[in-house]
């Protein structure tokens, strides 16, 4: 055993030439390229196992403009829906490469997910909704207009039935609310934030007074938290709200003004991981580690919740996706990684065509 163990540490010890980099990575692509493989080809069986299982399923091919989608994810609200597959050339209507889904007759509500080309207006992802009563062995067309608006069009069948949306539920979680701290949304975060350093500081402070006092170190470090402290709230004065402003001084007068008359009433706001959230009508205020955002609700396309291994379960993650590309994360620590539920469902009921990842 001793000399197997040897033996490994031995190659481990080994200088890596070009040949073995080269091998190495070699091994690594073609381990992504078979693991690639390998979940197309359990999504194209399900797609033909889910048409066997209902022979007179309705099928909708996917389009970005006038081409075929080649990138989307779906949710399904309602009814009964295939995984979405890549149909070869020879199988999809414009002769090109394409994704499409069965649905089983009767009403249908799913939400949509694509990639658009870059440059064009409302960025790379656009989410959308539709809502349609298919009909047996029906032929349909989702198509991401340029509007970002998605488009549902009949091409075999009797008549498109669209399905009326049905009158909003508010969700069961209850809102506790409370009212800021500063009048102001500006106000507000600088004063959130010289507590947090304050608070930071103090406790940096105690730790150097003890080394000071107990191991011999020279007095000067004591200058280190005050310094560290004037710092950080420098960078927040100019760096932490940039975000904010890139947001909010390109929205009309008018929304300014109601952003900052609700954030001054009470509404909810739930602890973050060095900040908090706060939950209006139509966007949230976030201040995460320093840094202010402004988060326009109708802006979001999906959210993913995470959570990291190496946080050991501690912290749990909400990443919103926005239509420019741009993400935000809302990190929740301990034990208020019981509200993240409760943020996305104040988000999808205020927006739900949000796909959730």
């Amino acid at each position: 055993m001793e000399e197997f163990f040897a033996s490994v540490r031995a190659f481990g010890e080994q200088p890596v030439g070009p040949k073995e980099f080269a091998l190495f990575v070699g091994v690594v692509f073609l381990f992504e390229v078979l693991v690639i493989g390998w979940d197309h080809w359990r999504t194209r069986r399900k797609f033909q196992a889910f048409q066997k299982k209902h022979p007179d399923a309705a099928l909708v091919y996917l389009y970005v403009g006038d081409q075929p989608a080649l990138w989307c994810r779906m949710t399904c609200q309602r009814g009964t829906v295939s995984p979405v597959c890549s149909l070869p050339a020879g199988q999809h209507p414009a002769g090109a490469k394409g994704l499409a889904f069965y649905a089983v007759p009767g009403v249908t509500t799913v939400t949509l997910l694509f990639h658009r080309k870059r440059g064009e207006e409302g960025g790379s992802r656009v989410s959308g909704q539709i809502s349609f009563r298919a009909e047996e062995k029906g032929v349909y067309r989702a198509q991401l207009q340029p509007q970002g608006q998605i488009e549902l069009i009949l091409l075999k069948g009797k008549e498109l039935h669209f399905q009326v949306s049905e009158e909003h539920k508010p969700n069961s979680y209850q809102y506790t609310q409370k009212k800021p701290v500063g009048s102001t949304i500006l106000g507000n975060f600088y004063l959130r934030e010289v507590q947090r350093l304050l608070c930071t500081g103090g406790m940096m402070a105690l730790l150097l007074g003890y080394l000071v006092w107990i191991g011999g170190l020279p007095a000067f470090v004591l200058f280190l938290p005050p310094s560290l402290c004037i710092l950080m709230l420098g960078f927040s004065a100019i760096v932490g709200s940039r975000r904010f402003h890139q947001v909010f001084d390109a929205l009309p007068m008018r929304r300014q003004e109601q952003i900052q008359a609700e954030f001054s009433r009470e509404h909810p706001i739930f602890p973050l991981f060095l900040g908090e959230v706060h939950l209006l009508s139509n966007c949230l205020i976030s201040r995460h580690g320093g840094r202010l955002s402004l988060i326009l609700i109708e802006k979001i396309t999906s959210a993913q919740k995470f959570q990291a291994s190496k946080s050991y379960g501690l912290a749990r993650s909400l990443i919103l996706h926005m239509k420019n590309g741009r993400k935000y994360q809302l990190e929740f620590f301990g034990t208020h990684q019981k509200e993240l539920p409760v943020v996305l469902a104040w988000l999808k009921e205020r927006n739900p065509s949000i796909l959730e990842q």
